[in-house]
């Protein structure tokens, strides 16, 4: 397999040829450019060492891809497969747009990011506040701080603070 790769990296028309050959492309679609991506871009996994090899492609209908060949197996695939898959399509996403588009869709972006942190910061501020009135009510009920501990997950210290407030 390393001679495979170290032929079809050499010689691209052959390249094509071979990708046409096994790739389920429709007759009107082979590939008709190609281009092998840095090896920067693929992880480093010392045992595997040089086993996959990136190609951009180009089909005779404009259609852009990605194809890795691979020449081991690897636990890892499935999340290099979708994490190149996102990057391509963000890739995309970005292109479509205006330098101006481009920034109004980052600004977009970063607002939906700090929304959702904020929402996550207020969640765990009323988690903690239910939790609190909780342990409040139990030690109003008399119950012991051994069993307020175990339903609220608090420590006994958080309690005790609790029972000198109330």
């Amino acid at each position: 397999m390393w001679f495979l790769k170290k032929y079809l990296v050499s010689t691209h028309i052959y390249s094509s040829v071979f990708l046409n050959a096994v790739l389920p492309l429709a007759p009107n679609g082979v590939i008709v450019e190609l281009e092998y991506l840095p090896f920067e871009q693929v992880p480093v996994i010392p045992e595997f060492k040089r086993t996959i090899a990136d190609v951009k492609c180009k089909d005779s209908l404009g259609r852009t891809f990605i194809v890795e060949m691979q020449m081991n197996w690897t636990d890892s695939f499935k999340q290099r497969l979708l994490f190149g898959t996102s990057q391509a399509i963000e890739l995309a996403e970005e292109s479509a747009y205006t330098p101006g588009e481009l920034e109004v869709y980052e600004t977009y972006w970063d607002s939906v990011r700090r929304e959702k942190t904020l929402m996550v910061d207020k969640y765990a501020e009323g988690e903690s506040f239910a939790t609190h009135r909780i342990a409040k009510s139990l030690l109003k009920q008399g119950i012991s701080i051994e069993i307020i501990m175990q339903s609220t997950g608090l420590n006994r210290e958080e309690i005790e603070k609790l029972q000198k407030n109330h």
